[in-house]
Parts: C-alpha cells; sequence; structure tokens
C-alpha cells in the first residue's frame, strides 16, 4: 500500500474523488494498493509514495499557501496602519472644517480607499485552494503523520486570522470615516461653520472699519482747520 500521486487526478474539482479515493493537488489522501498505482499511471500517470512522503508533500502545498497569505498579510497590515493618519485628518476636517465641499471631497476619497482595502481579498491562487480543501479532508487523511500537516495548518489558520484581525480594523477605520461624513453635515458643524466664517469676516473687517473711522476723525481735523482759517480771513478783510 502507498499513497499516489498524479499531475491530472485532484488537480481539477471534478478529480477530488478518483475511483473512491480522495486526492488534493494529485496527492492521494489515502493508501492504495500498488497494482492500482500501476493501473492509474498506464490510464493518467501516477507514481507511488510512501507516507512520509505523502505527508511531507501535503504539508508543503500549505506552507506555500502560508507564504502567499503572510506576504499579502504584510502589505495589508501596514495598508491598514496607513489609514489611522487618514481617520485622525478626518476627525480634524469634521471637527473644524474650513472648506465644506472640500473637506467633504477629501473625506469621501478616504472612505473610498478604506471601502476598497476592506473588500481586498487574498489572491485566489491555487495553493490557498489546496491548503482550503486539505483543511476540510483532514479527516479523509488515513495512514499518513498529520503532525507536519496539522503544523501547516495551524500555521494557515494563523495568517488568515492575522489578515481578519487587520480587516477588521479597516472596517473600524471606514466606520470612522463615515462618521466623520456624517458630522460634517451635522447642524452643529454647520452653525460652527458658519461662526467662523462670520468671524473670519469680521476679522478681515475690523482693521478697514478702524480705518475709516480715523480717516474720518482727520478729515473732521482737517475740516475745523479750514473753517478756523477762513474766519481768520474774514478777520483781515474787514
Amino acid at each position: 500500500m502507498n499513497f499516489a500521486k498524479s499531475p491530472i487526478i485532484g488537480t481539477v474539482s471534478s478529480h477530488h474523488f478518483f475511483e473512491g479515493v480522495p486526492f488534493v493537488a494529485g496527492l492521494s489522501l489515502q493508501p492504495v494498493p500498488s497494482s492500482q498505482i500501476a493501473t492509474w499511471n498506464i490510464r493518467v500517470g501516477c507514481e507511488a509514495l510512501t507516507a512520509t512522503e505523502a505527508a511531507d508533500q501535503l504539508a508543503g502545498l500549505v506552507s506555500e499557501a502560508v507564504a502567499e497569505l503572510t506576504a499579502f498579510g504584510n502589505g495589508y497590515r501596514q495598508r491598514a496602519a496607513d489609514l489611522k493618519a487618514l481617520v485622525a485628518d478626518a476627525v480634524k476636517l469634521a471637527e473644524c472644517p474650513v472648506d465644506l465641499a472640500n473637506d467633504r471631497a477629501v473625506i469621501e476619497a478616504y472612505a473610498q480607499q478604506a471601502a476598497a482595502l476592506a473588500a481586498e481579498q487574498p489572491p485566489a491562487s491555487t495553493a490557498l485552494k489546496n491548503a482550503d480543501a486539505l483543511s476540510r479532508w483532514i479527516d479523509r487523511c488515513e495512514g499518513l503523520d498529520r503532525i507536519p500537516i496539522l503544523a501547516a495548518l495551524d500555521a494557515y489558520e494563523k495568517a488568515l486570522a492575522t489578515i481578519g484581525k487587520a480587516r477588521a480594523a479597516v472596517e473600524k477605520a471606514l466606520a470612522d470615516l463615515q462618521g466623520a461624513l456624517v458630522r460634517l453635515d451635522a447642524p452643529e458643524t454647520l452653525a460652527r461653520l458658519a461662526s467662523m466664517k462670520l468671524q473670519r469676516d469680521l476679522s478681515r473687517a475690523l482693521p478697514v472699519i478702524q480705518e475709516f473711522i480715523e480717516a474720518e476723525a482727520e478729515a473732521a481735523a482737517a475740516l475745523a482747520r479750514m473753517q478756523a482759517a477762513g474766519l481768520k480771513l474774514k478777520a483781515l478783510a474787514q
């Protein structure tokens, strides 16, 4: 009894079971008679593996998926962390808006970025499909040393959990950004914006008003001097 390895059997969905034997990625999960392997070899190409070889190769399939998930997860976590700065900026814009239309456009762009990241999934690679199939079919394995396979599957689940944790952070950031948009249009925000605009308008108007008052005072003083001079001229004429 040996395990079968084929480049064809178990490599497509219709071949996950071949003549009653479960396969994942061309590797049988159960031992079969050598005569059966010889028959399959004639029909579809097949070789015999020992239980140790089969277990190592199955564990290797999962390890390949773990490597892909780890690479994806590292980049995903970094982009998730980058959202923190966007959320902080959105909160500031919502609390103290300057240009309502522009600030809204900025926060909406942040929210779109977060939504796209929340929807992003690991690439649907063959390695991930094989690891998923093996994780669901581990109980079908017979005559194999499951320890290396289970260790690889544990790493696979942890990699998925790490990505899931990062995705939860992204979804929270998205909720915070959507909340900032709601606060931006809240009545109290609009009232605060109107008050700030009034203050800005007053800050620009007050110096002009002060300048006008001073000019008016100077004009009044000049007029008084002119009137005094006119009186003196009249006195001289008499």
